[in-house]
């Protein structure tokens, strides 16, 4: 149990062209792929906008925004903000185990149970006690950290806003992970799989088991986005990660994730950062 309250973490996300970050409990991350963790989740938006993907259906988030999700959902964040900023608290599965066999908080548990499915909530009020306890969370520890998470609990449990993000009797079945079945979530996956290579639209759409035309429409309908407008921003994401982490030459981070001209590359870091890829190194590099 100890460890399992060790492992009760805080995380902060924040936009692909952040500058500046400050990390509470492990380091700051941008958005991944469409990915799933071993772990229940809540999710604070605490700035901006963005789309959440999950199980196929992309739903709409913002800064009053609050999610919650079981162990191994797979989800990703698309279509986001340049300001998005928010907090996840990672709730290690061991922790909760040993409360399922209590009576008292069976009601609690099958709440926790169901996260599988997705919660999303849109209170304001919710919204603002939750980021209290939360900023409180990551200051504490032992009985009073734990008192954090059950107050959190509390409070999603009994909120009246609360809405199962997967609601369509063909999805009724818990969502499992690499359960990436739909042909939206098998184009993203092959986005992030193939992004420093050459992609065309017939391999994402073998890939994707769908007719191209088709897969650009609902891709372009769910996303917000074209499929080579995102397959351009997966780039980007790459190469803020290599333009901070590393002394490579822009040229050679331009090679890396997929842009063949220089020129190309330039054009389109600038349109997604609002910076050029030297102004970006300088900054972060400070």
């Amino acid at each position: 149990m100890s460890q399992a309250v060790e492992n009760l973490i805080v995380n902060k996300f924040h936009k692909i062209a952040e500058v500046k970050t400050v990390g509470i409990g492990s380091n700051d991350k941008p958005f991944k792929r469409y990915h799933y963790h071993n772990c229940y989740q809540i999710i604070i938006v605490k700035r901006g906008e963005a789309g959440f993907m999950i199980n196929g259906v992309l739903k709409s988030i913002n800064s009053q925004t609050v999610l919650m999700l079981g162990s191994d959902i797979p989800h990703g964040i698309m279509n986001f903000s340049t300001d998005i900023e928010g907090s996840v608290i990672h709730i290690p599965t061991s922790l909760l185990s040993p409360y399922k066999s209590i009576p008292e908080l069976a009601n609690a548990m099958q709440f926790i149970h169901d996260s599988q499915y997705g919660y999303q909530f849109n209170s304001s009020l919710l919204h603002r006690k939750v980021s209290n306890l939360c900023a409180k969370l990551v200051r504490s520890s032992g009985f009073e950290k734990m008192s954090c998470l059950f107050q959190i609990l509390h409070l999603l449990e009994n909120d009246p806003t609360v809405e199962r993000l997967v609601t369509n009797p063909e999805q009724e079945q818990p969502l499992q992970k690499g359960n990436y079945h739909t042909p939206i979530e098998r184009a993203f996956n092959y986005i992030y799989d193939h992004f420093e290579h050459d992609i065309t639209l017939e391999q994402i759409a073998k890939y994707a088991n769908q007719n191209p035309s088709a897969l650009c429409r609902t891709f372009k309908k769910a996303c917000g986005y074209t499929l080579f407008q995102y397959i351009n921003r997966v780039r980007i994401e790459k190469a803020c990660q290599l333009l901070h982490t590393t002394d490579l030459p822009i040229a050679e981070v331009a090679l890396n994730v997929g842009f063949n001209s220089f020129s190309h590359f330039s054009v389109q870091f600038q349109r997604v950062t609002n910076q050029t890829p030297t102004q970006y190194r300088e900054i972060v590099k400070r």
